[in-house]
């Protein structure tokens, strides 16, 4: 709370202290969402505008209290292809020919919108997007996947919304020439696959691509010596911050602010 006084230089601002609905889960831990009020229009933009409020002890990230539709849909993998600006858009043309003849994904937003957003789903499906990352398993030192993002997500209910995304974890994206692809979920063992960031909390990439130690003047935890972009998502230990080395997407979680609400997929 001091800390959020002395970055608005607010002394009557209110920071509502949160109360778990449910069990945290301990693989993510915090952060816990901290309610902040008594603000002026102004001070609310500089806080929403300025995103992540980091010291050596704190780091506060900051969203609106009516949060936007998650652009991050999954992550695909099993294509052969790499990461150049044709294989992207090889992958996104997968993507959209795939859910435009789905007739369950159109049937799910047609049911859940008005009749006068029926260029809703046309919308979405024009907007997406395909971004690579390089990651390592313990298989392999040096592994290409898509991230899938929605720059302009069909306007349903912020529930209805993860159900959606969630029918399109479960298709197959096949091309003509590169096989098909898979949203990175769960492997034959039971084991999560899903990205989770312990630093920015987000869901687009492993902890050891997290986005937030290279900012220049960074005072929050710098990244590992060893290269944690393996897939076990395990945090890094930090460095000592004056030893650190130098060197966004939306990509949340769809987790919620209780137990049912806010996230990114």
């Amino acid at each position: 709370m001091e800390l959020i006084k002395r970055f608005t230089d607010t002394p009557n601002v209110l920071v509502s202290t949160p109360i778990a609905e449910s069990h945290p889960n301990p693989a993510n831990g915090p952060p816990h969402h901290f309610l902040i009020s008594s603000l002026t229009q102004q001070v609310h933009n500089q806080i929403v505008n300025t995103g992540v409020i980091a010291t050596e002890t704190t780091i506060i990230l900051t969203l609106p209290f009516d949060q936007p539709l998650p652009e991050y849909i999954g992550t695909l993998e099993n294509f052969s292809l790499g990461d150049l600006n044709h294989d992207k858009l090889t992958v996104a043309e997968a993507v959209k020919s795939t859910l435009a003849t789905n007739p369950g994904i159109a049937m799910f937003v047609n049911n859940h919108l008005p009749r006068t957003n029926s260029e809703a789903l046309s919308t979405a499906l024009n907007s997406i997007r395909v971004e690579t990352l390089h990651i390592q398993t313990l298989k392999t030192a040096n592994k290409v996947v898509w991230n899938v993002y929605c720059d302009s997500p069909p306007p349903l209910p912020f529930d209805k919304y993860i159900q959606w995304i969630k029918l399109i974890k479960g298709l197959n994206f096949p091309t003509e020439d590169f096989g098909a692809g898979q949203m990175r979920s769960m492997d034959h063992r039971g084991v999560d696959k899903q990205f989770h960031c312990t630093g920015c909390k987000l869901c687009d990439h492993p902890t050891g691509l997290c986005p937030l130690p290279d900012i220049q003047g960074w005072l929050g935890p710098a990244h590992a010596t060893e290269d944690f972009s393996l897939l076990d998502n395990h945090p890094p230990q930090p460095e000592n911050i004056q030893g650190r080395r130098k060197g966004q997407n939306r990509g949340g979680c769809g987790h919620g602010r209780g137990p049912q609400n806010r996230g990114r997929p």
